[in-house]
């Protein structure tokens, strides 16, 4: 038992484990990024050690934040070998440093973290993931190039997030989500009452949609009212709030990230969210302008996607009409499919019936 060890051991459990924390905090040279392998793989042997120093675990849990939350491009497909292994290196750290902090929780969960009072050491790893994935992950997507560039890290980061939510006890997920989502809610409420171009444009950027997604993916992994299901109603109104602030026709794809959000929490929870109003939005904006979406020759474009995509920008011509209208199709019928065996069905399947076939009909004329 660690807690009970002679002086002596514990002095010295305690020298190798600053000496880890070192390594794991070294510069970005390779012969740091070889010592940080070696010092990860030690991390999970050491762990149960953190108990001789309260300070140990929380700044432990900040080097493994700071080495799991950020950005690996991938490496383009004319990459020579060593940037190919460099990349590999990289994930690899990431995946390790997911490791290494699951095993430190393991043993130091519901240690105090003295400079913060009643914070555990859980607790304060989750805040820290959380601010470091905003800054640095989701927020390195501040143009469109760099923002696919990010896709891979910021869906390693998101499953790690999950995952340590999943794992968490109660309260310190709780409370952790509830003050990260409220924070999304006041940067909405802020862009609403001013209008302000700067911050409108906080709110419709990858690193809102990033954080809004991982929230969703924790309420889903967490639906139960006792664990995360009570967040469900704010993080929704959040996003409510993005998609008035989406109304252009340009942010279509936008509107539809944020839609598929709200349908991945109404199915974990069973709760009924009605998406039908911007989905039926984006229909009737893909339907004017002509031509009904198409290739030009009678047929429908398959290679748009916007997936990878915020804004649409100029691209309003019918191949890109008909991706974005194809997506909302899709995902209206995944809002019916949710209520498929509720009572009100028939009254929830009107409107959007309703206004398909206004669609369609214009569509012929």
């Amino acid at each position: 038992d660690a807690a009970r060890a002679p002086d002596r051991v514990r002095a010295l459990a305690r020298s190798v484990l600053v000496g880890l924390l070192k390594a794991l905090k070294g510069d970005d040279a390779e012969r740091a990024t070889r010592l940080r392998v070696v010092a990860l793989e030690a991390v999970a042997p050491w762990a149960p050690w953190l108990v001789v120093d309260s300070n140990l675990a929380p700044r432990t849990c900040r080097a493994l934040c700071g080495l799991l939350c950020r950005v690996v491009e991938p490496a383009p497909e004319e990459a020579d070998d060593e940037r190919v292994a460099m990349v590999a290196r990289e994930t690899r750290l990431q995946r390790d440093a997911i490791e290494a902090l699951r095993a430190v929780l393991a043993h130091t969960r519901d240690l105090r973290v003295d400079a913060r009072g009643d914070e555990t050491v859980e607790a304060h790893a989750l805040r820290r993931c959380y601010a470091a994935f905003a800054r640095d992950v989701a927020g390195k997507g501040a143009s469109a190039q760099k923002a696919r560039k990010a896709f891979a890290s910021v869906a390693l980061v998101q499953d790690a997030l999950a995952g340590f939510y999943e794992d968490a006890g109660a309260d310190a997920a709780y409370r952790t989500a509830f003050v990260a989502v409220r924070q999304l809610a006041l940067k909405v409420r802020s862009a609403l009452a001013t209008r302000a171009p700067d911050d409108v444009a906080q709110v419709l950027s990858w690193k809102f949609l990033h954080c809004a997604r991982l929230w969703a993916r924790c309420v889903c992994g967490n639906a139960a009212p006792e664990r995360l299901g009570e967040l469900a109603f704010p993080l929704c109104q959040t996003l409510f709030g993005a998609l008035e602030l989406a109304a252009a026709p340009s942010k279509a794809p936008f509107r539809l990230h944020c839609v598929r959000c709200l349908h991945d929490v109404a199915a974990a929870t069973e709760c009924f969210v009605p998406t039908t109003k911007p989905l039926l939005a984006t229909l009737d904006e893909c339907s004017r302008g002509g031509g009904g979406g198409g290739d030009g020759r009678g047929g429908v474009d398959d290679g748009g996607d916007f997936g990878a995509e915020l804004d649409c920008g100029d691209k309003r011509d019918a191949s890109a009409r008909a991706s974005l209208g194809r997506e909302a199709l899709e995902q209206l019928l995944d809002f019916l499919e949710l209520h498929r065996y509720a009572p009100a069905l028939p009254e929830l399947a009107l409107v959007p019936l309703v206004a398909l076939k206004k669609l369609a009909t214009s569509g012929t004329r």
